[in-house]
């Protein structure tokens, strides 16, 4: 596949930016666990983080070929900022695509400028990422309030995440669902990934954490909708990006 005069452009740009602003962490980086802040604003600042997000939000407008080059030459000098924008990205795609325009208002420009960390609450315990053997359980009460219980294992962020993007199963079928804060989340276990240590990684442990009807990501029984949409697509993709810059 041959770039355009314009992604080449951008090849370039974000090469020259990454050597100027992630080389010097890269050392301590690696050796964790320390969560790269000041790299990862210096992306949100540049507003590399909004490609594949409309304008309107706080997006750049770019598409997919142009997120691969931005994760493949941000991992070229320091893989593990590439990691951390991944993971951001992960929650703002599915929300972008699947979120209510009051959902896309409110936490959309978080997500663009750094203000907002967001952990990706996918992978279960029991069923890793497969929604239908999930033993994390969200289930509804009739006023319209949600409690979800379970555990999940390998998310990152957990330590600094003040947005939750979580998969449960329920009585409809699977559910994607955004929640603020850390109450009754419980970090049970650190685990220490080779070579991605400055991004925070641990096994959870929902006890009862409540959300809203307003806090359903995409319909109603339908949160493998919202997986496809994040993990299972782009980050699939921007995994492999990282891996060709390495």
């Amino acid at each position: 596949m041959l770039l355009s005069e314009k992604q080449e452009r951008l090849r370039s740009e974000v090469r020259e930016f990454a050597e100027a602003n992630l080389r010097s962490g890269l050392m301590e980086n690696t050796r964790g666990p320390r969560f790269p802040h000041e790299a990862y604003l210096a992306v949100c600042k540049r507003g590399y983080m909004g490609f594949m997000l409309p304008n309107t939000y706080g997006g750049s407008g770019g598409g997919v070929t142009e997120y691969c080059i931005l994760l493949e030459e941000l991992a070229r000098v320091d893989h593990n900022v590439a990691w951390a924008i991944d993971v951001t990205v992960a929650v703002a795609s599915v929300i972008g695509r699947l979120g209510t325009e009051a959902q896309r208002r409110k936490y959309l420009p978080g997500l663009m400028d750094g203000s907002v960390i967001p952990a990706f609450a996918l992978s279960d315990l029991t069923g890793g990422s497969n929604l239908k053997q999930m033993g994390t359980f969200a289930s509804r009460a009739v006023d319209g309030t949600w409690s979800i219980t379970g555990r999940k294992a390998h998310i990152h962020n957990c330590e600094l995440a003040n947005l939750w993007l979580i998969f449960a199963a329920s009585a409809d079928g699977q559910e994607a669902i955004l929640y603020e804060g850390c109450e009754n989340v419980v970090l049970e276990r650190k685990y220490q990934p080779f070579g991605f240590r400055c991004v925070p990684c641990h096994q959870i442990f929902f006890n009862g954490v409540t959300a809203r009807d307003d806090h359903l990501l995409g319909e109603r029984g339908k949160g493998v909708m919202a997986a496809l949409a994040g993990a299972l697509n782009y980050t699939r993709i921007g995994n492999a990006s990282i891996v060709i810059g390495i």
